[in-house]
């Protein structure tokens, strides 16, 4: 069994007087060229960060959720020469009941996991860094400032 890792720092800047919450959450692997997660209710989340995993990763792919937010790509991160980390964030986000999260790109299936957080400010991408690797025991992100 191989284990795959990765470490990502985002830092968000807060509204006043709040502490970032989770509002909530969901996963999903997909099929050779999609995955689209089950309907989870965003409302209260002032951004949402997608994370993407897939062997074989074409990572041109394309993040959409029913909600027709804009997704920006904050990073890609090669575990091995065929498998890749992706990170996308969405605020403002428009949100609400029946909100699903669809990737869409070509290779082997994704997993898709979303996290919708509250109390973010609308300009929420401060700074950002990564890694990830295979096989190991410990990780180091990198550093921010």
């Amino acid at each position: 069994m191989r284990f795959y890792f990765c470490a990502l720092f985002i830092f968000f800047v807060v509204r006043a007087n709040a502490q970032i919450a989770i509002i909530t959450s969901t996963s999903q692997g997909g099929n050779v060229n999609a995955v689209t997660t089950s309907a989870i209710n965003t409302t209260g989340a002032t951004a949402i960060v997608a994370q993407i995993g897939a062997f074989n990763l074409n990572v041109n792919g394309v993040m959409t959720d029913s909600k027709s937010n804009t997704w920006i790509l904050v990073r890609t991160d090669m575990v091995t020469s065929s498998l890749a980390n992706v990170f996308y964030i969405c605020s403002p986000c428009t949100v609400g009941t029946g909100h699903t999260f669809t990737y869409t790109k070509s290779g082997s299936g994704p997993g898709l996991n979303i996290l919708a957080l509250g109390n973010v400010a609308q300009t929420p991408l401060d700074q950002q860094n990564g890694n990830s690797a295979s096989a190991v025991t410990t990780i180091q992100p990198g550093s921010v400032t």
